[in-house]
């Protein structure tokens, strides 16, 4: 009995541990999925480290524009205010112009005329304070000119 109980529990033991086993064929299976995906994950490794270092050159090409183009904004920015520094200038130049001219302008409307009548021509007579009609006629065709 002993023997038989001896071998019931050995084909319990071996029924409980049989199924626990894995074959090679099921290892091969399941690491051969799981080699798969590691070089899946691999691949997409490489690829993203190679983006990553495009951009990385690229995000420094785009440094590089950017550091020219702020020194071409500070050189456009000097120019302007070099520019300005001379429309200023020349605008105070002008206005200094302008007030020449128009001293000149404001001289040039006080004419002076001048008109000498001898004694011949005003025929005054000795004495008398009254102007004579031909010397007022000399002197209204002169007031007509100015008018004019």
């Amino acid at each position: 009995m002993r023997k038989s109980l001896f071998t019931a529990s050995a084909l319990a033991l071996t029924v409980m541990i049989a199924p626990a086993c894995a074959s090679k064929g099921f290892v091969r299976e399941s690491v051969g999925e799981v080699n798969t995906k590691v070089d899946t994950l691999g691949t997409s490794l490489e690829e993203t480290q190679e983006a990553t270092r495009q951009n990385t050159q690229r995000i420094g090409e785009v440094d590089q524009k950017a550091e020219a183009a702020g020194t071409a904004a500070t050189a456009a920015r000097t120019a302007a205010t070099e520019a300005r520094t001379a429309a200023d200038s020349a605008a105070n130049a002008a206005r200094t112009v302008n007030t020449r001219v128009d001293a000149v302008e404001t001289a040039s409307r006080r004419l002076i005329y001048e008109v000498t009548l001898t004694a011949d021509q005003g025929n005054f007579s000795f004495g008398a304070a009254a102007l004579p009609d031909s010397a007022r006629a000399s002197l209204d065709e002169m007031i007509n000119r100015l008018k004019a």
